[in-house]
């Protein structure tokens, strides 16, 4: 008899769920979690003394990220030919070990808090705010750990996905795997000293290592289906908080939440099983969350702005000017007067931070593609291995979307002459990776008040005289580098065929991204103008004669024809030019 069934017949009634490592009884007001005799190589649950053991430390360490939820462990003990539930001290025998839980409505989880109405761009970067307070409470982690220093123990860690990942489909290892397992080797070739300095000033911490949006969880925030905190509207709230430059910490912990082992923000299942799992840096353990947020295909305002809350905590408690350099950039928001609205300016981070939070969220991605693979191999259900399959692709998608920021590339320009599909491809390639994306149609309608109505004018006229053009392209720049301020790249979608504005868009930005040139056949694009009417766009076939000539001499770093026929699909096109373009095979050991 299973021990999730013996518990069951000593509980009553429940709903019982199973992982790949434990089995979970559900039931009104508590969780009863039993770990199963498992072995995955970096997880060992066979022997009963070794479940006892992870059981007691699990209680242990989430204790330190959550109140009043783990109740304590217990064990199934046989009396005659009846069983019971007794506390972890008594003499009998146990024929399992229990982890009991208190229920935590599903509502309060911030799985299904990211699909409520209240969840705004405050709210969010309130809770980023909140989580790194949590986990920086964390006790520092120790100098060596598993018999490997701050160095090792992160390449170790990150070596290993791509091994175990051969080991388990080499048949499905592509291009993209193989380009981030080589930008990976060449960050941790490059960037030695970075580990050990991040270690040095506290950002390394015995953590969570496991921090995804399943295991987040918020009380005293909010009701049920109000945005609530102690009858104060939320979103005042946070507005109020968001008005302080710098943000004031301890205001929003003293009178809206006192986190010191109360409720707010609070974390569950953290890993317990492995301790190198478990030794995260900060910024790692953001990554995982966001990454999943990007999985999940969630607005990119969603995993940005609570960065934006993360990083403004790790802003203020980096005060050590020797780590200036490597300090993640301080993030402010500002209210126009006139208009009410927030918005953010911010010092782009350090060449440094930028690349290892994409370091990060590459490392986690390809932790999880390696469970989706896992996943897929071991199931017969041919529904699920089409799910398990498509995860992995997206997974691997945005490692190589990290990838490419890891080498501290903010932007990627698609450009050219007008009807070339630029800005159809933007927006694919955008979605795909998940990079933020800016295009000059939207900014120039917007900015001039209507973004519904059709302008067409002639060349450098109205709405796209150079004057409106050059702030357009400013405008650009700034927002794009906001974008790079949370770590993620971003696209940008504009013909780019004044010099002027090129010049003041890379000045703006703060960088120059790769430029991807659009070309067709002089033939398709009249083709294409001609049959233009409405759009965002305002280019017609009365602009081709001005501005052919100009793309003509557009540099690039490479180009796309789209011309029907020559490619059968621009996006893998695209992917395989940014390898040949930015690849380096490290082959050395490290």
């Amino acid at each position: 008899m299973r021990p999730i069934d013996i518990l069951k017949g000593i509980i009553g009634e429940g709903a019982v769920v199973e992982t790949h490592c434990s089995q979970v009884l559900i039931t009104k007001k508590f969780v009863y979690k039993i770990k199963r005799p498992v072995y995955f190589g970096f997880l060992d649950y066979r022997e009963l003394k070794q479940r006892r053991a992870c059981s007691v430390m699990e209680v242990e360490l989430n204790n330190r990220f959550s109140k009043d939820v783990y109740l304590g462990v217990f064990k199934i003990v046989q009396r005659e030919d009846k069983y019971a539930l007794v506390e972890l001290d008594n003499s009998l025998p146990a024929v399992e070990y229990v982890v009991k839980m208190r229920k935590i409505e599903n509502y309060a989880f911030l799985t299904n808090i990211l699909n409520q109405k209240y969840c705004n761009q405050n709210y969010l970067r309130g809770i980023g705010i909140l989580l790194a307070r949590r986990l920086s409470m964390a006790e520092n982690a120790p100098a060596e750990v598993d018999g490997m220093d701050p160095y090792e123990l992160v390449r170790f860690n990150t070596l290993e996905n791509f091994d175990q990942l051969r080991e388990i489909a080499p048949d499905m290892l592509d291009k993209r795997f193989r380009f981030v397992e080589n930008i990976t080797r060449r960050f941790l070739k490059e960037n030695k000293d970075l580990f050990y300095l991040r270690h040095k000033s506290g950002f390394v911490k015995n953590g969570h290592g496991d921090l995804r949006l399943e295991h987040i969880f918020v009380e005293g925030l909010f009701g049920k289906s109000k945005g609530l905190v102690d009858g104060k509207d939320l979103e005042k709230v946070f507005s109020n908080f968001l008005d302080e430059v710098p943000p004031d910490i301890t205001k929003l912990d003293s009178e809206y939440l006192v986190l010191d082992n109360s409720r707010g923000v609070s974390m569950i299942d953290c890993i317990e099983f492995n301790r190198r799992f478990r030794t995260n840096d900060l910024l790692s353990e953001a990554a995982f969350l966001t990454m999943e947020m990007d999985q999940l295909g969630k607005h990119r305002f969603m995993p940005d702005c609570l960065m934006l809350g993360f990083f403004d905590y790790l802003s203020s408690i980096n005060v050590d000017d020797k780590l200036k350099d490597f300090s993640l950039g301080r993030v402010v928001s500002i209210k126009n007067k006139d208009t009410g609205e927030i918005y953010y300016r911010t010092d782009k981070l350090s060449e440094e931070s930028y690349s290892l939070l994409n370091f990060y969220r590459c490392y986690r991605a390809m932790v999880r593609a390696k469970v989706a693979l896992l996943a897929y191999q071991n199931t017969e259900d041919e529904e699920t291995k089409k799910i398990k399959l498509k995860e992995y692709n997206t997974l691997l998608d945005l490692a190589f979307a990290y990838s490419i920021a890891m080498l501290k590339i903010c932007g990627i320009a698609f450009c050219g002459m007008l009807a070339t599909g630029k800005s159809t491809h933007a927006a694919r390639f955008a979605e795909r990776f998940c990079f933020g994306r800016f295009d000059s149609d939207r900014i120039r309608k917007v900015f001039a008040g209507n973004i519904a109505v059709s302008t067409v004018v002639p060349t450098g006229e109205g709405i796209y005289n150079e004057e409106t053009s050059l702030q357009v392209y400013s405008i650009m720049g700034n927002t794009g580098k906001t974008s790079v301020s949370v770590g993620r790249a971003a696209v940008f979608d504009a013909t780019f065929l004044n010099k002027k504005c090129l010049q003041r868009f890379e000045t703006n930005f703060g960088s120059v991204p790769i430029y991807i040139k659009f070309t067709s056949d002089e033939s398709v694009i009249k083709e294409r103008l001609a049959a233009r009417s409405g759009g965002l766009s305002d280019g017609r076939l009365m602009h081709f004669d001005d501005l052919y000539p100009l793309s003509k001499e557009l540099p690039a770093d490479f180009e796309i024809d789209t011309t029907p026929g020559v490619l059968s699909d621009p996006i893998e096109t695209i992917v395989d030019k940014l390898i040949e373009l930015l690849d380096v095979n490290i082959e050395a050991e490290l």
